[in-house]
């Protein structure tokens, strides 16, 4: 049996598979970016292992039978991955790779290709012929992640700021729009400024769904953010396609990019108006299942080559 988790910013997702790949049992429970550290990470990890072994009850392997291969949002933090397998040692094994790559494969069947998920977070995957990939943004909130539910959030309350202090933004913001974001973040300059000292990115990712809410009923202000976030998605998604295509399996019109996350079908739709060259997919299978494939062998091990930065 494998135990596979596919864990986010603000949701973690795990399943405990047979070997042919049968779920057979699912948990979940809040968040564990590396971000948050890893000793919250693994306090999340445990918690999920716990409901499965409830559910499976005597049946249960023990956590010195079993391996772990989990797709983690901050995977690359310098020393989180390490410190997060010592802390899991009553597991037989921890294998630890980038959310983005358990989503990729999951898309792709293990096969080469690319990735954009979109979430609270955001990050961009291509998968190359010969095992090895290449990845983009995934810098992590708030310096990276633009497109993502975050960053979407972190506009939205930099705008409403100014909105407060007297500050026309570019597009009008209505009213309604106002009062169910204050309704989150608090209604004056105190809750404001109490709610953003304590504010994780999964709470900015939580107004998110309020500028998908107003973008679809036609708010101009809401409408603009979208096409942003659109903007912000293309531009990497132009970073992971081949500069110069070889043949027609290269073509981004015949070849896809996949979406994947919370947010990838909102946004489809801008971005198919904003980039209409892409052919701009929604994955369907969720990142659980890659991360499988790659307990199972069934997939390529990970192995990102370092982008240059000069």
């Amino acid at each position: 049996m494998h135990f596979c988790l596919d864990i986010g910013g603000t949701t973690t997702r795990g399943a405990l598979f047979s070997t042919g790949g049968k779920i057979l049992v699912r948990a979940g429970a809040t968040g564990a970016a590396l971000s948050l550290g890893a000793e919250h990470a693994a306090g999340i990890v445990r918690e999920v292992w716990q409901q499965i072994k409830h559910t499976k009850g005597s049946e249960a392997p023990l956590e010195s039978e079993i391996g772990i291969v989990a797709g983690i949002a901050g995977a690359t933090i310098p020393g989180e991955a390490a410190k997060l397998t010592e802390i899991l040692s009553e597991f037989a094994s921890l294998r630890i790779v980038s959310d983005g790559y358990g989503a990729l494969v999951s898309a792709t069947n293990g096969a080469p290709g690319t990735l954009i998920s979109v979430g609270t977070g955001l990050t961009g995957m291509r998968l190359f012929e010969n095992g090895d990939s290449i990845a983009g943004s995934g810098w992590g909130f708030p310096i990276g992640d633009q497109g993502s539910g975050a960053w979407l959030g972190l506009c939205a309350m930099q705008d409403l700021t100014k909105y407060i202090d007297g500050i026309a933004p570019i597009q009008p913001v209505s009213a309604d729009f106002v009062s169910q974001i204050l309704a989150i973040s608090g209604a004056d300059r105190f809750d404001i400024l109490h709610w953003q000292k304590n504010a994780k990115p999964k709470n900015y990712a939580s107004l998110a769904p309020v500028v998908v809410k107003f973008a679809q009923g036609g708010d101009e202000y809401c409408l603009s953010l979208m096409q942003r976030a659109a903007r912000e998605i293309t531009e990497l998604a132009q970073t992971l396609l081949p500069q110069n295509p070889t043949s027609h399996t290269d073509d981004p019109v015949t070849k896809p990019i996949w979406l994947s996350g919370g947010l990838s079908t909102p946004l489809l739709p801008y971005l198919k108006t904003g980039s209409a060259k892409i052919n701009w997919r929604i994955s369907r299978s969720e990142p659980l299942s890659g991360l499988y494939l790659l307990a199972a062998g069934k997939a390529p091990v990970e192995n990102v080559i370092p982008r240059a930065v000069v």
